[in-house]
């Protein structure tokens, strides 16, 4: 019998179990962040860079966000 805290799912988990691409507010949750720390961190040469813009909208590659947090 499955126990009751394996069943409860973070957002994070969520989102990781849906997209492939991850805005700024998607981001923020998996790495569980503010937005000043993300800021920040976007001008490090090791975080990864944003694989495209639609309108004012950053967009990451999921996996690259995942290896960058393994890390």
């Amino acid at each position: 019998m499955a126990n009751k805290q394996d069943k409860i799912k973070t957002p994070a988990d969520e989102i990781l179990k849906q997209h492939y691409l991850l805005r700024t507010v998607e981001v923020l949750k998996v790495l569980n962040i503010s937005r000043t720390t993300f800021d920040r961190l976007k001008t490090t040469n090791d975080f990864p860079k944003a694989i495209t813009k639609i309108g004012n909208v950053q967009m990451w590659k999921k996996e690259d966000i995942l290896k960058w947090l393994a890390q």
